[in-house]
């Protein structure tokens, strides 16, 4: 169910946050009016414009949500200094409010918050003289709705934080691999081309000194030699080699 308004409200914010508006404003009210019908009859009027205006601050608990939680407070209060009992379905602007504020701000926030909230409520129950037989209801059970909605905010927000540093840590790894592998085919590069200098140098010391002895013992074919070994050290040198160990074709071998 969660999947599906996910993908219905992800193209349409506008449209899903009113809708959530609606929803809780309709929960809202119908909580009024089964406290309303359940209790002594207490003034209906004023707690369903209590109601209609709380909700109407939850638009703005994201940019605002301290406003907003002391707005749908303050509501919640007051109806229940008309008599209301605050049930959860009655609180929903004030919980609403107090998990957005918990899931979008520190922790230190998030709880100082919570705990001025519930003494709020307590406060409101024991003024409350007509259930002071049942303390359980008029304060106990609205106070854990409170503290409840802040852990559950406080723990979607550290969520969020781990997974994102999660993220953020695989995308460093993944950077730090992909300079790694970099570094090794640079490196591969360096003793490919080590190899091949060292060979192209052993070579040419070698036709030096077959040079040099030719030249001393043969003069003739030391010249020759000398001809014909330039061009296939340069070439050598250049990446335009032959067959390791054969001639090029159209040349001769030094010496012959």
């Amino acid at each position: 169910m969660n999947t599906i308004w996910q993908r219905w409200a992800a193209p349409r914010p506008q449209a899903a946050e009113a809708a959530a508006l609606v929803l809780l404003t309709a929960l809202t009210l119908s909580g009024v009016v089964v406290t309303w019908a359940m209790r002594f009859r207490p003034p209906l009027w004023p707690a369903l414009a209590l109601s209609v205006l709380a909700c109407g601050a939850v638009h703005w608990r994201r940019t605002r949500p301290l406003p907003v939680l002391a707005v749908t407070l303050l509501c919640t209060v007051a109806q229940g200094a008309l008599g209301y009992l605050l049930t959860p379905l009655l609180m929903g602007p004030l919980l609403t409010a107090q998990y957005s504020l918990s899931l979008h701000n520190r922790r230190r926030t998030s709880w100082n918050s919570a705990v001025v909230v519930a003494i709020a409520i307590v406060a409101t129950g024991l003024l409350d003289t007509r259930l002071n037989r049942s303390p359980v209801l008029s304060i106990v059970n609205p106070t854990a709705w409170v503290l409840l909605c802040a852990a559950l905010g406080s723990y979607v927000r550290v969520r969020r934080e781990y997974a994102a540093a999660r993220a953020e840590h695989a995308v460093r790894e993944r950077e730090e691999e992909a300079r790694h592998r970099v570094f090794q085919e640079r490196m591969r590069i360096a003793r490919e081309l080590h190899d091949v200098v060292a060979h192209h140098l052993t070579l040419a010391d070698a036709q030096a000194a077959t040079a040099a002895h030719l030249a001393r013992s043969h003069p003739d074919q030391g010249a020759r030699h000398d001809r014909h070994a330039a061009p296939d050290h340069f070439r050598g040198a250049t990446g335009a080699q032959g067959h390791r160990g054969s001639a090029a074709p159209g040349h001769r071998q030094p010496g012959r």
